[in-house]
C-alpha cells in the first residue's frame, strides 16, 4: 500500500477513536488485530513501552475524570471526595482510546519502511508548501519525534541513571536532546542526512481503501448517535 494511504488512513483511525466512544474504539481495536494478523506484526516491546512511558499521563487522567466529573458517587459517605461512575467511565474510555492510538503508531511505524515513510509524509505534507512551510524541515521534525518516541533506552543505562543526581540527569537529558536536534535539524538549511525518494502517486484502488476507512467509521458512529 502507499505511504500516503496509510498515514491518511492513520489520521481517520486517530481522529474517530479520540473521540472516546466506546463502539469506535472496540471497532479500531478490531481493525488492528485485523491488520496484526494479516500482516503478522503484532505488538512487542516497543509498544508496551511506549505505553508504560505514558503511565503518569494515564494516573493524571484517571484522577481528573474520576474525582471532577459530576455523577453518582461511588462512595457516598465521603461526599464531595467521592469518585464517580461516570468520571470512571469516562476514564476508561479516554485510557483506552489512548493505548489504541499508540498501538495504531507503533503499527504504523512497523509496516512502513523510514524511506516510505518520509515519502508518505511529502505528499501528506503538500499542502502546507503552499502556505510557505519548507517540507524538509517539517518532515525532519517529524521524522525526529518518532525517533525519539519510539526508541527504548538499555536496561543498564537506565540503572546508571537512577544513581546519579537530579541536576546531572537533567543535564544529561538536555545534552542528548540537544544532538538529536543538531544531527536531525540544520537551523539554515535542510537537514542533509534527509533524502526524499517519491514514489508513483496511489492508484485507485488504493484511494477506495481510504475511502471505505472513511464509510466504515462514519457508518459506526452514525448507529451510535442516532
Amino acid at each position: 500500500m502507499h505511504p500516503l494511504i496509510k498515514i491518511l488512513c492513520f489520521v481517520v483511525f486517530a481522529a474517530f477513536v479520540s473521540a472516546g466512544v466506546f463502539e469506535i474504539i472496540i471497532a479500531g481495536l478490531g481493525l488492528l488485530l485485523v491488520v496484526w494478523v494479516m500482516t503478522k506484526t503484532f505488538p512487542d516491546e516497543t509498544s508496551f513501552g511506549m505505553l508504560r512511558r505514558m503511565k503518569i499521563f494515564f494516573i493524571s487522567i484517571s484522577i481528573i475524570y474520576i474525582w471532577f466529573t459530576p455523577g453518582e458517587l461511588i462512595i457516598p459517605i465521603l461526599d464531595e471526595l467521592s469518585p464517580t461512575y461516570e468520571g470512571f467511565i469516562l476514564a476508561s474510555l479516554r485510557i483506552s482510546a489512548l493505548c489504541v492510538l499508540v498501538l495504531g503508531v507503533t503499527t504504523l511505524l512497523k509496516l512502513t519502511p523510514k524511506d516510505e515513510l518520509i515519502c508518505g509524509l511529502y505528499y501528506f505534507s503538500y499542502p502546507f508548501s503552499k502556505l510557505g512551510l519548507n517540507r524538509e524541515k517539517l518532515i525532519a521534525r517529524i521524522i525526529l519525534t518518532l525517533d525519539i518516541s519510539s526508541s527504548n533506552a538499555p536496561r543498564e543505562n537506565n540503572k546508571i541513571r537512577e544513581k546519579r543526581s537530579i541536576p546531572n540527569y537533567i543535564n544529561s537529558m538536555v545534552d542528548r536532546f540537544v544532538e538529536k536536534m543538531v544531527e536531525a535539524i540544520d537551523v539554515n538549511s535542510p537537514p542533509k542526512e534527509l533524502i526524499v525518494v517519491i514514489s508513483a502517486p496511489p492508484t485507485y484502488k488504493e484511494w477506495f481503501v481510504f475511502l471505505s476507512l472513511i464509510s466504515f467509521f462514519t457508518a459506526i458512529s452514525q448507529r451510535f448517535f442516532l
